[in-house]
C-alpha cells in the first residue's frame, strides 16, 4: 500500500477517540493495526478504507465528541473526520455536519482555522511545478469580484465545466473545509482572504466545488445562506450561483430553491436587491435556452414530417412518428414560456420601486441576448429609466456585435442566418423605446458615429458606396446596409400600423435601399444567398401590403437589371398592379425565364423552389384582382415550363400549382390541401387563403 496518511496527526487523533476514547495514545501503528484487526479499516494495493457501518454507527452515538473543548482538538476532529469521509461510501455530509457540531468547540471557527492553517503547514507538501491553468485557478480564489462574467466563470469551473478539479492533495483539508462552510461560511471567508498557500487554495476550491455539488439538490437553503452571508466574494458567489442554478432532468431546467425564496435568502444573508436581480436573470437565460431549443426541435420535426409526407420510405421516420414529436413539442414549448412567465413575473415583483444602479443595471444588460424570452421581459421592466436603459444598452451589443454600422474603425458585418435572427430581436426591442420619430430615432441608433449623427436619408441609402470607407471591404457595406434596411423595415411596418410618426419614411427608403443592395449583390461572395432570398421575400411582402409608400415608377427601373434575377424581377413587377398593368406582358416573360432550366445541376432545385414562389406570389395577386386571365396563363406557363426540364422537381411541386389555382378560385377540397399541407401551408395563396 502507498498511502501512508494515517501517520498523520489528525488521523491519530480520531482512531484515539473512537478506538480508546480519548485522545492520549501516541502509538499511532498500533492503533491503525487494532482497527484493521477489528475489520474497521481495510487496505487495497493503494489505499485504505474506513468500514461504512461502523463510521456510521460512531457518528450517531459516539459520546467522546463532547470532550472537544480546545480550539486545537477541534482543528484535528475536522480535518480527521473529513479524511475518514472521504474513505467511506456512502456517507451523509448533512450527519458528518450534525455530529462534528454537538463538539463544545464548534463555536470557536476562527480559532480553528488558524490551528488548521499551523496543522497543515506543518505536516503537508504541495507538489512543484504547477500548471498554467492551476494556477490560474488558484489565483481565482482570492482575485474574483462578484459580476455575472464570474457568476459563468464559477458554474463552469464547479459545475457544468470540465470536471478537473479532483487533485485536492489532503482529503482531510479540503473536505474539512466543505464541513466548515455550512456551519460558518463567513469565518471560513474572513480566514481565507489572507491565505496564499497553494495547498490552502486548492482545497478551498475543491471544498466549494463539493459544495456547490450538494448543495444543488432541494433541501439546502441554509448552506445557500451561509454561502451567500460571507464576506469573502467566490464564497458569496458561489451561493449566489447555486441559488439560481439549474440541474437539466430530461433537459427541462429544475431549480433546487424556488425564485421567490432565493430572493428572500438573498436578502436575509445581506446580498444587495441589485445583484440579486441580476442573479436571477440567468434563470431567464437557462428557460429562454430550453424555450429556443424546443423551437429548434420544432422546426425540424415539421421539416421531417413534410419530407415524410411525400415519401412513405423516408429514411429519418415515418410521418406519424414526426407528428407525435410536433405535438409533443407544443406542449413543451408552452410549458417553457408559461415558465418564463412566472419567473418574470417574480423578478418584476421585487424590482425596486426607484430602480437599480447603474452598476446592477450594466450587469443585467451583460445577461441580455437576444431572443422572445428576454423580449418579454424587457417589455415587463416597471421602471421606465431602467427599461430604457437596458433597451438601449441591448440594441447597441447587437450593433456592435454584428459589426453594423461600427464607429472608429472598419467592420466585418456578414448577413448569416443568426444575424438576421438577432436583428428580428434588434427591431422588436426598438419598438419597445420610446420615440418622437421613428425615422431620426432609428437614424440616430444604427448610423451615429463619434463626431456627429446621420439621419436616416437619402444620402445614406441613395448608393451602398456611401459606407464603403467604414469597412473592410464592398461586400461587408453591402451586408450591413441590408441588415439595416432589413430591420428598418420591420419598425416600418409595425410604426406605420401603429401611425407613428417617420414609420412611413422608414417604409419607403427602407424598400428601395434593400433593393438597392440586392440589385449591387453581384453573386454569393457579396451577400449570402439564403440573406438575399430573405431580404427579397420582405421587399416583396412590405411593398404588397404598403402599396401607396412606393410608386410605380420607382420600382420599374429595377425591372431592367439584367443581372437580377427574373423571379425576383417578376415579383416587383407584380407587387405594384399599376406597373404590371403597364408592363403587364414583359413581367410575365420574366415569369416564364424563371423557370427555365439551368445548366447547372446543383442549382436546379433552387431554381424551380424560386421559380415556384415567384408563380405563387402571381396567382395570389391574381386572386387578390379577381383576374382570371392572368391566373390561367400563368397556370399554363408553369406547365409548359416544367415539361421542358429533364431532372425531376421537387415532389410537393408536381401538380401544386393547378390546385393551387383552384383553391383560390374557391375550390373547397383544393383550399383544404393547401391550408392543411405541411410543405406549402406557408405559401403566399395559402397565407392569402388564411386571412380572407
Amino acid at each position: 500500500m502507498n498511502d501512508t496518511s494515517f501517520h498523520l496527526p489528525w488521523i491519530q487523533f480520531i482512531l484515539q477517540l473512537w478506538l480508546e476514547g480519548e485522545a492520549t495514545t501516541q502509538d499511532t501503528i498500533n492503533l491503525y493495526e487494532k482497527a484493521k484487526s477489528l475489520g474497521v479499516i481495510t487496505e487495497d494495493e493503494i489505499f485504505w478504507h474506513v468500514d461504512s457501518d461502523w463510521f456510521h454507527g460512531k457518528l450517531a452515538s459516539d459520546e467522546q465528541i463532547l470532550n472537544v473543548k480546545s480550539s486545537e482538538d477541534f482543528a484535528l476532529l475536522v480535518l480527521g473526520i473529513s479524511e475518514f469521509m472521504a474513505r467511506t461510501a456512502p456517507y451523509m455530509t448533512r450527519d458528518v455536519v450534525s455530529y462534528i457540531s454537538k463538539a463544545p468547540a464548534s463555536d470557536k471557527i476562527s480559532e480553528c482555522l488558524l490551528c488548521i492553517d499551523n496543522e497543515v503547514k506543518a505536516h503537508l507538501s504541495y507538489p512543484h511545478g504547477l500548471s498554467i491553468e492551476t494556477q490560474g485557478e488558484l489565483q481565482f480564489v482570492n482575485g474574483v469580484e462578484i459580476t455575472p462574467k464570474n457568476f459563468k466563470a464559477v458554474d463552469r469551473l464547479f459545475g457544468n465545466g470540465p470536471q478537473h478539479i479532483i487533485r485536492s492533495h489532503s482529503y482531510g483539508l479540503s473536505g474539512g473545509l466543505t464541513l466548515l462552510l455550512k456551519i460558518d461560511a463567513p469565518a471560513v471567508g474572513a480566514w481565507l482572504q489572507s491565505q496564499d498557500h497553494p495547498l490552502i487554495l486548492d482545497a478551498a476550491l475543491y471544498g466549494l466545488k463539493h459544495a456547490y455539488m450538494l448543495i444543488l439538490s432541494t433541501g439546502h437553503e441554509q448552506e445557500i445562506y451561509q454561502l451567500a452571508r460571507s464576506a469573502h466574494p467566490l464564497i458569496s458567489l458561489t451561493g449566489l450561483v447555486v441559488a439560481h442554478t439549474a440541474q437539466l432532468e430530461k433537459w427541462h431546467p429544475v431549480w433546487s430553491v424556488s425564485l421567490d425564496e432565493a430572493f428572500k435568502l438573498l436578502e436575509n444573508a445581506g446580498i444587495p436587491i441589485g445583484m440579486s436581480v441580476w442573479a436571477s436573470l440567468f434563470r431567464i437565460a437557462e428557460i429562454s435556452k430550453a424555450y429556443e431549443r424546443e423551437k429548434q426541435n420544432h422546426q425540424e420535426s415539421k421539416r421531417h414530417y413534410a419530407y415524410a409526407s411525400e415519401n412513405p420510405d423516408y429514411l429519418y421516420g415515418k410521418k406519424e412518428h414526426h407528428y407525435e414529436n410536433i405535438e409533443r413539442q407544443v406542449k413543451q414549448k408552452e410549458f417553457f414560456k408559461n415558465t418564463a412567465t412566472e419567473i418574470i413575473q417574480v423578478i418584476i415583483l421585487h424590482w425596486p420601486s426607484k430602480g437599480l444602479s447603474k452598476e446592477a443595471l450594466k450587469h443585467c444588460a451583460e445577461i441580455i441576448s437576444s431572443s422572445e424570452i428576454w423580449l418579454q421581459f424587457l417589455e415587463k421592466i416597471p421602471v421606465v429609466s431602467d427599461r430604457e436603459f437596458l433597451l438601449k444598452h441591448t440594441l447597441r451589443a447587437f450593433i456592435s456585435a454584428s459589426d453594423l454600422f461600427k464607429s472608429g474603425e472598419r467592420g466585418h458585418c456578414y448577413a448569416t442566418e443568426q444575424t438576421l435572427k438577432d436583428a428580428d430581436f434588434a427591431a422588436q426591442v426598438f419598438l419597445l423605446m420610446q420615440h418622437d420619430n421613428l425615422g431620426r430615432s432609428f437614424g440616430n441608433m444604427f448610423f451615429s458615429t463619434t463626431t456627429k449623427s446621420l439621419t436616416y436619408d437619402c444620402k445614406i441609402l441613395s448608393e451602398p458606396y456611401a459606407h464603403r470607407k467604414r469597412f473592410d471591404s464592398y461586400n461587408h457595406a453591402l451586408n450591413a446596409l441590408g441588415v439595416g434596411h432589413y430591420i428598418a423595415l420591420q419598425i416600418g411596418t409595425e410604426g406605420y400600423a401603429q401611425k407613428k410618426g417617420g414609420a412611413e419614411y422608414l417604409l419607403h427608403q427602407g424598400i428601395l435601399g434593400l433593393i438597392k443592395v440586392i440589385s449591387a449583390a453581384q453573386g454569393s461572395w457579396d451577400v449570402a444567398d439564403n440573406a438575399l432570398k430573405t431580404f427579397s421575400l420582405i421587399a416583396i411582402e412590405v411593398i404588397v401590403h404598403n402599396v401607396n409608400i412606393v410608386s410605380s415608377k420607382e420600382i420599374e427601373p429595377f425591372l431592367k437589371l439584367q443581372h437580377l434575377q427574373y423571379s425576383f424581377r417578376a415579383m416587383l413587377g407584380l407587387a405594384n398592379i399599376e406597373l404590371f398593368k403597364r408592363q403587364s406582358e414583359y413581367v410575365l416573360s420574366l415569369l416564364e425565364q424563371s423557370l427555365w432550366p439551368t445548366t447547372a445541376w446543383s442549382q436546379h432545385y433552387d431554381c424551380v423552389i424560386s421559380s415556384f414562389l415567384a408563380f405563387d406570389f402571381a396567382l395570389m395577386q391574381f386572386a387578390k384582382y379577381g383576374d382570371v386571365k392572368n391566373a390561367c396563363r400563368v397556370e399554363k406557363i408553369w406547365e409548359q415550363g416544367v415539361s421542358i426540364h429533364t431532372d425531376p422537381i421537387p415532389k410537393a411541386l408536381d401538380g401544386a400549382i393547378a390546385k393551387m389555382k383552384k383553391a383560390l378560385s374557391g375550390n373547397k377540397q383544393c383550399s383544404e390541401w393547401l391550408l392543411n399541407n405541411p410543405s406549402l401551408g406557408n405559401t403566399w395563396s395559402a397565407n392569402y387563403l388564411r386571412a380572407k
